[in-house]
């Protein structure tokens, strides 16, 4: 090696590669590289922003983040409280309406009260016209109604009578001022205190409509034969022979009538009234069996 070599500074050789810079003169170097690389203020402040940020501690950051979040929450508020009060604006009006629908209630009532008051007496007025008019009208049909009665006989021989069994002859007329309709008659004879018996039962006999004034005649009838000797010892007693009749008949309304007739024939040869009931509860032994 010669002097010349020796002499010569280390990295002074341009063939010696150069030496690698430290970490700060690659910062400085960076920075005026990029200050001299074209780059504008946009970017140079973005990248500062970063910077900054990148120096921010965390307690920091966790303080600035939750003044953003205060932010928010007041926003919020502000809008809750607007809608808040929306809503109390409405519920006003739904309250003065209720108000005033109640007032109209309460008013309503009123006049209903006071028209019940009116009516009340109307009614009343009304329900005795009508109590009226169905009492002359009741009152019209029982002086227009039919009424059958006993009556004597224009001619024949009426009271007891012997046709092989125990018989009653007898008339009826109508008095009432109206036919006498769907007429159905139902006779019963006792001898000698016998349970009451008869024909054409249970459902009667039945008999044309009568007329006012007319009358007819007709024979209840005992529902066995009896010998005459049965017969003619009955005429010796009180009450031997008893006729119990019923008639049912109707008027031109349909309004419902019935005529009980009991007769019972004394031993001296005379009809004396009897009742009808007690008649119908004898239960004495049957004849002609």
């Amino acid at each position: 090696m010669s002097d010349n070599d020796k002499a010569k500074p280390e990295g002074d050789d341009p063939r010696d590669p150069p030496s690698p810079p430290t970490p700060v003169e690659s910062q400085d170097a960076a920075s005026d590289s990029g200050a001299s690389g074209g780059q504008g203020p946009r970017e140079g402040k973005r990248n500062g922003a970063l910077a900054f940020l990148s120096d921010l501690e965390t307690s920091e950051k966790i303080t600035a983040f939750l003044a953003f979040c205060t932010l928010v929450v007041g926003v919020g508020s502000l809008v809750v409280a607007f809608l808040a009060y929306q809503t109390a604006a409405d519920t006003k009006d739904i309250k003065s309406a209720i108000s005033n629908l109640s007032a109209l209630a309460t008013q309503t009532k009123r006049e209903a009260d006071n028209t019940a008051k009116l009516i009340g007496p109307a009614n009343r007025s009304a329900d005795a016209a009508v109590s009226g008019v169905h009492q002359q009208s009741d009152q019209f049909r029982l002086d227009e109604r039919p009424i059958i009665e006993l009556t004597d006989c224009p001619s024949g021989q009426p009271g007891a009578a012997y046709d092989n069994t125990a018989a009653w002859n007898y008339c009826i007329r109508n008095y009432g001022k109206t036919a006498a309709r769907n007429i159905h008659i139902f006779e019963y004879v006792s001898v000698f205190g016998s349970k009451p018996k008869g024909k054409d039962l249970p459902k009667g006999r039945f008999s044309p409509n009568m007329e006012p004034t007319i009358w007819n005649w007709s024979t209840a009838t005992y529902s066995r034969p009896i010998s005459r000797d049965v017969f003619d010892s009955a005429l010796k007693v009180d009450d031997g022979i008893i006729a119990a009749i019923k008639i049912i008949y109707v008027d031109y309304s349909g309004r419902r009538f019935e005529k009980r007739i009991c007769m019972a024939r004394l031993k001296n040869g005379a009809p004396m009234a009897c009742i009808f009931n007690e008649v119908m509860r004898l239960h004495g032994p049957a004849i002609g069996e």
